[in-house]
């Protein structure tokens, strides 16, 4: 049997085709990475997929591309909605 793992980046894959045969570019943003090492090996595999046929933004890049193409610092605001003592 497959490990979950191991059917997810053909999914990634046979999606960023699909988004490609409709004239669009893949783009993945990803705000963190998991902290587990083997979740994060498994979307390293996933940005790299997104990286071949598109584009990937990960951690601050992310905010910024977001920031970039909509004029909103999303992290700037969501910030504000978490107390001071747990910042």
């Amino acid at each position: 049997m497959a490990r979950r793992n191991d059917r997810r980046r053909p999914r990634q894959e046979e999606r960023n085709k699909i988004i490609l045969a409709a004239g669009h570019v893949p783009v993945r943003v990803m705000y963190y990475l998991p902290v587990r090492a083997n979740a994060q090996r498994t979307q390293r595999k996933i940005i790299a997929a997104s990286e071949a046929d598109g584009a990937a933004y990960v951690g601050d890049h992310a905010w910024d591309c977001i920031e970039d193409h909509s004029g909103v610092d999303l992290k700037a605001a969501l910030l504000e909605f978490i107390p001071a003592s747990t910042g």
